[in-house]
């Protein structure tokens, strides 16, 4: 029945404010209880009180109201207590308990007719109080700016119980907290600056949508860090971060699950940080009806405008995006490379699926870890962005499918070693190499599969094979070539199947621009005491120094289709 009552009250808040919120003082001696010359004044409780409307038809509180240690302050259903500007009700240390009903509400509301938001302090609960029970409660017209408010309601005390209440006409916020609600169910919040402004341990204390009218977000401020694992509930506002969110502790190793539909929205220079330093996760599951939307709070956000989402070393396994939206992020802070930015996480912790990343500063998803991989990564899209994806070498096989790109000039490869065993998908885009891409770069054997797409390299580097562990190669359909928009021949060097080569295939691959004479490069491909299987079928070759195939005398690789290909063995040996 509690929720029945719930819906009846906030109905009835919504016409209450039009009704009674700009009700004049009552005139002298009008008010007053059966009991002629009642005191209807109310101010400091120091010992147990309580208060109804059969004593007075409303309470004037023109001094602070302060519920001091070990009073108990009871309210009693319809109570009315009026606050004269700069004054407001405080419990410090003491227990307020506010029992309304649905035609009974209790009203907490400025004296002043016609009354501003701010027009008097609002209800304050410190950290000292027992414990404050507000039910069927409503709280009008405060938010007044002091050193100590936020809102019509702020909450210090992990023992606060707020049901079925309405908080109306609030400067600053409807409800403040730097603590978790005890309980916070039923609720609405109508025609105030902000709804909910609470530390993001408190957001998780809200256990249902809050009913909103005419505000226009929820904020989360103070401490940036979340430290309990917990759901947060979708809400109908945005939530918007005064500083990020840091998703970690070391005792509690938190995981914040969001649900579909949820909105957050980001300051300049903040983001969301997960494991950064200590354990946490993030499960961030949307649908393809109601995603996840990750933004800035700038309505007239561009790429870059807020930092966006990294997953640091301890970020904990299974941390999931699924239809999630993050736009206009990438701002290049400490660990952000872009909308998505992977760290040295442990390899397969995060999945990241049916996401789009759009206008994004730097790049669409970066990876700046030297072994980071996803757990699962498919299903994406990049739109408008400086980049595609920006990733180590070693990430590129944990790439499922074709990442649908739009206005995206290029993806990139920044750590250039393929140490593990792998099958880079075909992109749309090409790949800028920004170094030598070597397979493998440690003495541990790998094997690399190239599907197609095309890679671009930098001047004086080289896609190695073999050169320090035992490496293999598979590349059909592949272009490689400089990436120089002006390139010549000899822009970059080539490929270099080198020693410890155990089985290279390149079928229909063209290679472009290559041959630049540096250390062991001597054509487009260099076989250098390439011992291992090698087999050329049907290349290109367009524009490179020196020749199109180079054979030591140590090599005897199987070359088919060549056509017009510049083949030069080594001066000395058989061709």
């Amino acid at each position: 029945m509690l929720r029945l009552q719930s819906i009846m009250f906030v109905s009835f808040g919504l016409v209450l404010l039009a009704t009674t919120a700009g009700c004049p003082p009552a005139a002298e001696g009008e008010g007053e209880g059966e009991g002629e010359g009642e005191d209807c004044s109310i101010g400091v409780v120091d010992v147990d009180r309580t208060v109804s409307p059969d004593e007075c038809a409303f309470y004037t509180a023109s001094e602070n109201l302060i519920v001091r240690d070990g009073a108990t302050l009871t309210l009693a259903a319809g109570t009315d207590v009026r606050f004269s500007r700069s004054f407001g009700f405080v419990v410090d240390g003491g227990r307020v308990v506010a029992n309304g009903t649905a035609d009974d509400p209790i009203v907490l509301r400025s004296i002043d007719a016609d009354a501003d938001p701010g027009s008097w302090i609002g209800l304050t609960v410190l950290p000292s109080a027992v414990s404050t029970t507000l039910s069927f409660v409503r709280i009008q017209d405060g938010g007044q700016l002091i050193t100590t408010n936020r809102g019509c309601l702020t909450n210090d005390a992990l023992t606060t119980s707020v049901t079925d209440s309405v908080f109306a006409n609030c400067s600053q916020s409807g409800a403040h907290a730097d603590q978790p609600f005890a309980a916070f169910a039923g609720n609405a919040i109508v025609d105030s600056d902000v709804g909910l402004n609470l530390v993001p341990d408190a957001v998780a204390s809200i256990e249902d949508v809050v009913t909103v009218e005419n505000v226009l977000h929820h904020a989360v401020h103070g401490s940036d860090e979340f430290t309990t694992t917990a759901t947060w509930i979708t809400q109908p506002l945005p939530w918007v971060f005064e500083r990020s969110l840091v998703i970690a502790n070391a005792d509690n190793s938190p995981v914040l699950t969001l649900q579909s539909g949820a909105v957050l929205q980001f300051a300049r220079g903040f983001g969301i940080d997960v494991g950064s330093g200590r354990p946490g996760g993030l499960v961030a599951v949307g649908t393809e009806e109601a995603p996840i939307t990750l933004q800035s709070s700038d309505p007239a956000a561009a790429a870059g405008a807020w930092s966006g989402v990294a997953f640091f070393v301890t970020t904990l396994p299974a941390s999931t995006l699924s239809h999630v939206n993050i736009l206009d992020a990438g701002q290049p802070v400490t660990g952000h490379d872009g909308c998505l930015t992977l760290g040295n996480t442990t390899a397969g912790t995060v999945s990241v699926t049916d996401c789009t990343f759009t206008r994004c500063a730097q790049a669409g998803v970066a990876v700046n870890g030297d072994n980071a991989s996803f757990g699962a990564f498919a299903r994406n899209a990049i739109t408008d962005s400086d980049s595609g994806l920006f990733m180590n070498a070693n990430t590129i096989g944990s790439i499922e499918d074709v990442v649908t790109m739009t206005n995206v000039p290029f993806n990139s490869i920044d750590t250039t070693n393929v140490n593990t065993d792998a099958t880079w998908v075909a992109q749309t885009i090409p790949w800028r190499v920004r170094d030598n891409l070597n397979v493998p770069g440690t003495v541990s054997a790998a094997s690399l599969t190239i599907q197609g797409g095309t890679f671009l390299f930098n001047r004086s580097f080289a896609f190695r094979v073999g050169i320090v562990g035992p490496g293999a190669l598979q590349a059909t359909g592949t272009t490689f070539a400089s990436q120089d928009p002006m390139a010549v021949a000899g822009s970059w060097a080539g490929l270099s199947l080198a020693a410890n080569v155990t089985s290279v295939t390149l079928t229909n691959v063209s290679v472009q621009q290559a041959g630049q004479g540096v250390t062991g490069i001597h054509a487009g491909i260099t076989l250098d005491r390439t011992e291992g299987t090698v087999t050329i079928d049907n290349p290109t070759f367009a524009n490179n120094a020196q020749a199109d195939v180079f054979v030591d005398c140590d090599s005897t690789p199987t070359l088919t289709n060549m056509g017009a290909a510049v083949v030069v063995n080594e001066p000395g040996c058989a061709p």
